[in-house]
């Protein structure tokens, strides 16, 4: 039993010393201003970067709409010019095709199985 009093005594001691030491270091770190100012002040830059960046991608994200926009509206005006182009070629066919019965009709052209045979005619 001697031999366990001074172990104790040694435990409580250390234990106390411990205790104390670490009570220490967290009211230091608590009232501390200087880390505190330090932690805050590394947030609000990583914040400001955040913020920076996030405002640098909404600029790009906007670039990218307005460039879809022209795109679309260069669709827009390409297919109206399609459209005003089979228009246009409906209309030469269409013209081809009544000159072509005319023609045949005035018997100065022939038409036989898709063949073009051109009549003379005297006087010409």
């Amino acid at each position: 039993m001697k031999r366990q009093i001074p172990a104790l005594v040694a435990t409580f001691l250390i234990t106390g010393f411990m205790t104390l030491a670490l009570s220490v270091v967290g009211v230091n770190a608590m009232y501390n201003k200087a880390t505190l100012d330090a932690s805050t002040s590394q947030i609000a830059q990583t914040s400001d970067m955040k913020e920076a960046e996030v405002a640098q991608l909404e600029a790009l994200v906007n670039q990218y709409k307005q460039r879809e926009t022209q795109y679309q509206q260069r669709e827009q005006q390409y297919q109206q010019q399609i459209q005003q182009s089979q228009q246009q070629a409906a209309n030469a066919n269409s013209s081809l095709q009544q000159l072509l019965q005319v023609l045949q009709s005035n018997r100065l052209i022939r038409i036989d199985n898709g063949q073009i045979t051109i009549i003379g005619q005297p006087g010409f």
